[in-house]
């Protein structure tokens, strides 16, 4: 039987998890006839991205499975790429093979290789504002984490070609009271971007 480790960066039951989860084992339980131990573990490191957190995180990891011999490493998003690549080094498993899906360009570490899935914000909101033609305000909502703030980033510089055909209102980092409250303020021809 091979053994495969899937780590996802977001909480059990997030989106990406929900969706990738069955996919996986189903691709990977085909793949391998059936013989495959399938070990899935959502960090949430994107809420509790702190490096106290981290280190806690990687020696339970490590103790939870050092008598676990994997045969696939598979890590889901960026920060889970970042910190499989060193749970892998300090279970002494480099050279286990490493399979990534990330949103972003990063280097790949050894022995590992995935693909890019970036998010295309100008063209999901051109779709949306065509659905809706008279929009005039666009809300877009982001939270507070280093990987929220990368993510508004570049939805910043994918909006300034929408600038002339409506106007951009940013909420970041909010408590969620007062994004609330601000979504309540939303006019009648106003969108949400989350």
């Amino acid at each position: 039987r091979k053994a495969v480790l899937v780590l996802y960066a977001t909480r059990r039951g997030g989106v990406v998890e929900s969706v990738s989860d069955p996919v996986l084992r189903r691709i990977l339980g085909d793949g391998l006839g059936g013989s495959v131990d399938y070990y899935a573990e959502s960090i949430d490191i994107l809420r509790a991205d702190d490096r106290g957190y981290r280190n806690a995180l990687g020696h339970f990891l490590a103790q939870k499975y050092e008598n676990q011999t994997f045969d696939l490493f598979i890590a889901v998003g960026d920060l889970s790429l970042q910190f499989l690549t060193g749970l892998r080094e300090g279970m002494g498993a480099r050279a286990t093979p490493l399979v990534f899906a990330t949103p972003t360009r990063m280097n790949a570490p050894p022995n590992a290789t995935g693909i890019i899935v970036a998010p295309h914000f100008a063209s999901t909101l051109e779709g949306a504002l065509a659905l809706h033609p008279d929009t005039t305000l666009v809300t877009v909502i982001s939270g507070a984490s280093p990987f929220d703030q990368s993510y508004e980033t570049e939805a910043r510089k994918e909006f300034q070609a929408l600038e002339s055909r409506v106007k951009f209102r940013y909420l970041s980092g909010l408590p969620i009271a007062e994004v609330l409250r601000e979504v309540h303020r939303t006019p009648p021809h106003g969108l949400l971007f989350l």
